[in-house]
């Protein structure tokens, strides 16, 4: 929407009631009303503000419903509340909004708000992950393969959604199919795969699968073994905090020092 329309706009608003505009702008969308009132909110015009989400809430738009559950959840600066929030996600998620289904299903999943109720959760959840949220994908992977056994065809679910998170680029439901394939319990053992999606989320930056990605280098796991390689990636993994990795580095460098032989570089004295 270019600057002027939203000028105009905003000139309507803040002078006629927000009923009689809701009634008579078809012409104006959601998509357009959240641009005009993201508008005034970075121009700190306070009662365009106001008066923009009032007209999103009669025209029950549910992104105003979204931003209205934002405005009441607690936070650290005010007390909120959980009750109002989680009103207004199940408001804005009935009119098909991805990130307030994905919230509202993390509100059944804790008893924020609500009643904890796993069934209610997964229904969000649903919703929101064929919407396209890969973070409700991967938490639908979580939820699953927590219910189920180990056996392949129990966790179908779990690896079905994982790889939809994963195609989407979450970098820990790459870490966690990558797992998968890796672990013969699963029946899946692949270990090019579980290398080519360590390797991907390795990249990114996740420390989890930076770890397993040495654990890959050190064991030949989908690709030939290699100790410097595997040191390397522990050391990043060890870099952000993961425990394991640290323990790893530990053991080896109490062991006749052997790690400082294998990453030294030319100009360090071995």
């Amino acid at each position: 929407m270019n600057h002027l329309r939203q000028l105009i706009i905003i000139f309507l608003v803040m002078f006629l009631p927000t009923s009689v505009i809701a009634d008579d702008t078809p012409w104006l969308n959601e998509a357009e009303w959240l641009d005009l009132y993201e508008y005034a909110i970075n121009k700190d015009d306070t009662e365009a503000a106001e008066t923009l989400l009032s007209l999103g809430l009669d025209m029950q738009f549910g992104e105003s419903f979204f931003a209205l559950s934002n405005m009441v959840a607690p936070t650290k600066e005010r007390k909120g509340s959980l009750y109002q929030m989680t009103y207004f996600l199940r408001k804005a998620a009935r009119q098909n909004h991805t990130k307030a289904q994905h919230f509202l299903s993390m509100s059944y999943a804790h008893g924020l708000g609500v009643v904890k109720d796993l069934k209610s959760y997964q229904y969000w959840a649903k919703k929101a992950a064929h919407n396209g949220s890969r973070e409700a994908q991967y938490g639908l992977g979580r939820f699953y393969f927590k219910q189920n056994s180990s056996a392949a065809s129990d966790n179908a679910k779990s690896i079905y959604w994982y790889n939809q998170a994963a195609s989407l680029g979450h970098i820990k439901a790459k870490t966690e199919l990558a797992l998968i394939h890796i672990d013969e319990d699963f029946g899946i053992f692949n270990p090019e795969k579980a290398f080519k999606w360590l390797w991907l989320a390795a990249l990114k930056g996740d420390a989890k699968a930076q770890y397993w990605l040495g654990f890959a280098f050190a064991e030949g796991i989908g690709q030939e073994s290699s100790s410097t390689k595997a040191i390397q990636w522990w050391r990043k993994s060890a870099d952000k905090g993961f425990n394991q990795a640290i323990a790893i580095l530990k053991i080896l460098e109490d062991e006749t020092l052997p790690i400082e032989h294998s990453v030294s570089t030319p100009d360090e004295s071995i």
